[in-house]
């Protein structure tokens, strides 16, 4: 019995670990080849460079550009999370006591978060939450 909670207490301590995609600042305020360095490939490329849209194994990802810069992301995830602070740690982002600025029932949005904009996660039903916003 002491060696399956010894288990449990592992895995629980690694879940949030497990659960990131990886860091929103590796992609944020970078040039399109540091983006691609990130992400992986782009599966396709806008006009002029304008976005560029990729995939990963857990999400899919816009990432528009602006003065050679990404200046604002769409991830969506494939599966979903309890809570919207949960799909931000997917990304490497923290609330601690941080406040939404605006809270609705399909969406909460942060401003000022880690040197980011605005910062906005959005649900289809209120209860699982798959789509972040980012905004530098």
């Amino acid at each position: 019995m002491k060696k399956m909670l010894a288990i449990v207490g592992l895995v629980l301590i690694a879940l949030p670990a497990l659960c990131k995609d990886f860091s929103i600042h590796q992609v944020m305020g970078k040039e399109p080849r540091q983006v691609d360095a990130a992400i992986g490939k782009p599966l396709s490329i806008g006009e002029r460079g304008a976005f560029r849209e990729y995939g990963t194994k857990r999400s899919g990802w816009y990432v528009r550009f602006a003065g050679g810069k990404s200046v604002l992301a769409t991830v969506t995830f494939r599966t979903a999370f309890a809570k919207p602070e949960a799909a931000l740690e997917a990304i490497d982002l923290k609330v601690g006591k941080l406040k939404p600025v605006k809270t609705m029932l399909l969406s909460r949005r942060w401003e000022k978060l880690e040197g980011l904009k605005s910062v906005t996660v959005r649900s289809l039903d209120g209860k699982r939450w798959d789509t972040i916003e980012i905004e530098k």
